[in-house]
């Protein structure tokens, strides 16, 4: 598996603006700066409150990436080590998928 090239965590969503029609998701450690997304926000009249909670929602979910790949990594680190069942090995592909594809690793 590749080492990640991403922005290091963790990643914070900021406080919405009211000029802005998106939410910004930023890297938070300390000494960077960079954007990691913006979220657009539906700022038309008459927006169902499920549709902005939802644009919320999805904002915490991009901001928790990189403690999602993390917790993934460390169950992959458990999980891989083991001598792994039918069940386990379904796990495991899982795994390694995700990390795959969040890292860029080749397969």
């Amino acid at each position: 598996m590749s080492r990640e090239a991403h922005t290091p965590g963790p990643w914070a969503v900021l406080p919405e603006e009211c000029d802005k029609p998106y939410i910004r998701v930023r890297g938070a450690a300390l000494g960077y700066r960079y954007k990691v997304a913006n979220v657009i926000t539906p700022i038309y009249d008459g927006v169902p409150s499920k549709e902005a909670e939802e644009t919320r929602a999805n904002a915490r979910l991009i901001a928790s990436a990189p403690e999602l790949l993390k917790a993934t990594q460390a169950a992959w680190n458990c999980i891989s080590e083991l001598n792994p069942t039918q069940a386990r090995a379904e796990v495991v592909q899982m795994l390694q998928a995700a990390i795959e594809q969040a890292t860029g690793a080749e397969p």
